[in-house]
């Protein structure tokens, strides 16, 4: 996981004179996370994260995500298939041990953070 104060995303950074008309896009920026799929024998670990950059933090739109509203109607759905799990936030190498005894049950682990 990145810590975001050794990192200035370019979306933030201060502008000068030779970098005025440049467009900068979160493309490749390391703030810039994606969905993450784990296959542990015939068990899933799927960990969803409902804003895609790091520096958000704002909560309404967390709560107005689409993303969100389709996760929790298919958990609802496969409720006996699996366990879900709301983080703030997830590192799966260091929270390892917490994958491996929520496996223990024999369901899907959704994490969503």
């Amino acid at each position: 996981m990145i810590v975001i104060k050794d990192y200035i995303p370019p979306c933030k950074s201060k502008r000068t004179f030779f970098d005025l008309f440049m467009f900068y896009d979160c493309k490749d920026c390391k703030l810039l996370v994606s969905d993450e799929y784990y296959n542990i024998g015939d068990l899933l670990v799927n960990i969803y994260y409902i804003e895609r950059c790091l520096l958000n933090e704002n909560n309404d739109e967390i709560i107005k995500s689409d993303k969100l509203k389709i996760l929790l109607k298919d958990s609802i759905i496969n409720q006996r298939n699996n366990i879900i799990i709301w983080l703030d936030e997830f590192d799966f190498e260091k929270n390892e041990q917490l994958v491996y005894d929520l496996l223990s049950f024999n369901l899907d682990v959704q994490i969503i953070c």
